[in-house]
């Protein structure tokens, strides 16, 4: 074979061999989407449907989903504070979502939801220590407090936000896996 034809035979197993197994695999993915009628015609959610078959998943999702949306409000709150993106009228509104979730926080761990030991999420230690955690709660739902009051106080910010920042931090660090082991 001569340099030219090895070079492409080189290119073809290259190339041709990873377009053929996405081409396999594109499908599969496909049957796993919803697709979601509209105005805008048909659009597809990549992230429907889920196979959840126990109330422990469901309820495991609907945590991960309030914990995103906890965090989405406070990193906009920090955007603004910290690294001043020009939004500080959304700031109140961040600030009353961040304590509705907290008022709830609790309620989003019940008994038998834990994860199985070595996955990511809830550790086994929120039922186990049910003081230290609600501590954790209650001490979250009160720098939320204090923040919002900072900022109908107009308050610097930066020092609420902060503690908001440790309270979150510290019941991560006691309560959350982080890492899969598998």
């Amino acid at each position: 074979m001569g340099p030219c034809l090895s070079a492409i035979h080189l290119a073809s197993r290259c190339l041709v061999w990873p377009l053929l197994v996405s081409s396999l695999i594109i499908p599969v993915a496909a049957t796993a989407q919803t697709i979601v009628s509209g105005p805008w015609g048909d659009i597809v959610d990549h992230q429907k449907p889920l196979a959840l078959v126990t109330d422990e998943q469901r309820v495991t999702l609907f945590r991960r989903n309030q914990m995103r949306a906890i965090s989405g409000h406070f990193r906009s709150i920090e955007a603004v504070v910290t690294y001043r993106a020009p939004f500080s009228g959304t700031l109140e509104a961040d600030a009353n979502a961040l304590a509705a979730a907290a008022r709830t926080l609790s309620s989003l761990f019940p008994q038998g939801t834990e994860m199985d030991p070595g996955k990511f999420g809830a550790k086994r230690e929120i039922w186990q220590l049910p003081e230290k955690f609600a501590r954790h709660t209650v001490s979250f739902r009160q720098s939320v407090e204090r923040f919002s009051t900072a900022i109908t106080t107009k308050a610097d910010l930066t020092e609420p936000l902060n503690a908001i920042r440790h309270e979150c931090l510290a019941c991560h660090q006691a309560f959350r896996s982080f890492e899969s082991s598998q």
